[in-house]
């Protein structure tokens, strides 16, 4: 295979083809890098970025990650949450039949319909919708139904 595609014809073309790419691109003489002249170059300093970074270009690039940084800073101090009232809040429960979300005042799951459990007062109950009742009386002030 080796004889196939190597010989002297191989190697000139290939030594050829070397020399023509150096044209395009410069070496640095501290690292020996080959580097494009038109982006990885320093010019003025005579060696690569790698070796020589561009002020300016570099002194653009840390303003920019300093201000995404104190960008990230100043959002986590700042309090998004002060205008929320979580704990005046009303508790979400869960209905004891179905397991659906309501509000602790309600007084049936709009779900299923079940007495919540949680707006119960203590003592007697309205056989008619679940209200609870004052030891006197004998209507229910919710549903009329008589106890």
């Amino acid at each position: 295979m080796q004889r196939a595609i190597g010989g002297k014809a191989h190697d000139g073309a290939l030594e050829t083809a070397v020399d023509e790419g150096k044209t395009y691109f410069k070496q640095c003489t501290r690292c020996g890098h080959w580097v494009c002249p038109d982006v990885c170059w320093n010019g003025s300093a005579g060696l690569c970025e790698d070796c020589a970074p561009d002020e300016q270009e570099e002194l653009r690039a840390q303003q920019a990650q300093a201000t995404r940084e104190q960008i990230q800073t100043k959002t986590r101090a700042q309090d998004y949450t002060q205008n929320l009232d979580f704990l005046g809040r009303t508790p979400l429960v869960q209905c004891a039949n179905c397991q659906a979300k309501l509000a602790a005042g309600q007084k049936f799951c709009p779900s299923c319909g079940a007495p919540n459990a949680a707006a119960q007062v203590p003592g007697r109950f309205c056989t008619g919708c679940g209200t609870g009742l004052k030891p006197d009386q004998k209507f229910c002030a919710d549903c009329g139904a008589k106890n």
